[in-house]
């Protein structure tokens, strides 16, 4: 990922983090905490050891896995999450992350799409 986040709070990061990880749970597609995708996520966000990176990622996990199912339930959690963003510059980054995520996969399914969707019309990309 080549998107800028470092004036993204340690939370903001976080939360981007966590919409990360519920859209692949959401979508039954949730990769190790070593996948290339979530590693440039990790690097942005200051983790270096794999310990701690481990650590992030079974955080989020345990944050995200009650609201990944159904879709809605996704959808509820993703605006919830979104609101952790305040600013447009903000909204164009995260979104572009999460084009970027979804982008990195073999197979982009409908739930990533409607979750995209949803981002977008929440932040008006």
């Amino acid at each position: 990922m080549d998107i800028d986040i470092s004036d993204f709070s340690p939370f903001q990061q976080r939360v981007l983090l966590d919409l990360y990880v519920l859209a692949l749970e959401a979508d039954g597609q949730l990769p190790a905490a070593s996948d290339a995708r979530l590693d440039s996520l990790f690097k942005l966000m200051g983790c270096g050891a794999e310990a701690e990176r481990q650590r992030e990622f079974e955080a989020s996990v345990a944050r995200m896995k009650p609201h990944a199912h159904p879709v809605q339930k996704a959808r509820d959690q993703l605006i919830a999450l979104s609101q952790a963003f305040t600013s447009r510059p903000q909204h164009k980054k995260v979104y572009a992350a999460m084009q970027k995520m979804f982008a990195g996969d073999a197979h982009v399914s409908n739930v990533e799409i409607q979750l995209l969707s949803e981002l977008r019309l929440r932040f008006r990309v």
